[in-house]
């Protein structure tokens, strides 16, 4: 099986969170 599906929803869940979270969880990392 290909991670096509798993990218897709990857890049739906980045578009549906506002960046800020996004840069939040990787300063945080």
């Amino acid at each position: 099986m290909s991670d096509t599906g798993h990218h897709r929803a990857l890049r739906r869940a980045a578009a549906r969170i506002p960046p800020g979270t996004v840069v939040l969880h990787l300063g945080g990392t």
